[in-house]
């Protein structure tokens, strides 16, 4: 289950601005939305490709702020997007052993380039931090015997994925240098291999759970009857975005959502971030 650890913290949208966050003065992505609610409440849907997580947040008395993260089996998870950084993102969390998981990182606008500057900082980072993206100073070369001998992390368990206690005291919630880096922490700092009887799962863990559990199911649909994921073998069923809606009270995000779920190549976002 080494996959599913990577791909639990990107389908919980409770952790981010709290991990992510800033303890001084200059953090603005969605400082707003921490500050009025950091306890969301979710809303988990199976879907053909997978399982959709929404989570949901009060604005006001009568509006609430849904993200819908997706998991589409066996191994993508999409992130929503920002009014800041208008985008679609997600990773392909792919085994390569028992004990790693190579994760393949990817950012895209669905009818536009992205901007050089956004390019940039995911190719080169931004003051020495990691952005949503491991930057080229971000791998170490092994020798070339080695499996996917280019692509491995200086970001270790065995450095501390290179904590900075002053950093932490003066600037960062974690003490991680970048986003990216603050999830893989969190991801397999533990243990390769952890022991989830001893988990303390709570409401904000849903997603996670259920997640877990369809691919438990997959996986024992795939040893007992052969039975393989709906995109193995029909790639329509990847045709998915993450979304962010601000909805009325009374709005279901279910209905709402699903014509700006379905992805249209070409398409743009097709509602307001």
């Amino acid at each position: 289950m080494q996959l599913a650890a990577g791909a639990g913290g990107e389908i919980d949208s409770a952790h981010a601005p709290i991990l992510h966050s800033r303890i001084d003065s200059k953090g603005a992505i969605n400082k707003w939305l921490a500050t009025r609610d950091l306890r969301p409440t979710f809303e988990c849907i199976r879907q053909d490709f997978g399982m959709s997580i929404a989570a949901k947040r009060q604005l006001d008395e009568h509006t609430n702020y849904w993200r819908v993260n997706q998991f589409m089996l066996p191994f993508y998870s999409l992130v929503p997007p920002q009014s800041k950084f208008p985008e679609l993102s997600g990773h392909a969390w792919v085994p390569m052993d028992d004990n790693h998981t190579i994760c393949l990182m990817f950012s895209y606008h669905p009818a536009e380039p992205l901007p050089a500057k956004m390019r940039e900082v995911f190719e080169h980072g931004h003051n020495g931090r990691e952005s949503a993206h491991a930057s080229q100073d971000s791998f170490v070369k092994r020798d070339a015997t080695v499996p996917y001998a280019d692509y491995w992390t200086k970001y270790t368990r065995d450095n501390g994925f290179m904590f900075d206690y002053q950093s932490q005291v003066e600037s960062w919630f974690s003490g991680l240098p970048g986003l990216w880096v603050q999830d893989g922490a969190c991801q397999s700092g533990t243990s390769p291999i952890f022991d989830r009887t001893k988990e303390h799962l709570s409401s904000s863990d849903t997603g996670i759970a259920m997640t877990r559990r369809t691919l438990l199911e997959a996986a024992g649909a795939y040893r007992d009857r052969g039975a393989k994921p709906n995109g193995v073998e029909n790639p329509d069923a990847f045709m998915v975005r993450a979304v962010s809606l601000t909805l009325p009270k009374t709005a279901s995000w279910i209905e709402f959502g699903r014509p700006h779920m379905a992805a249209t190549l070409g398409a743009g976002f097709g509602y307001q971030l």
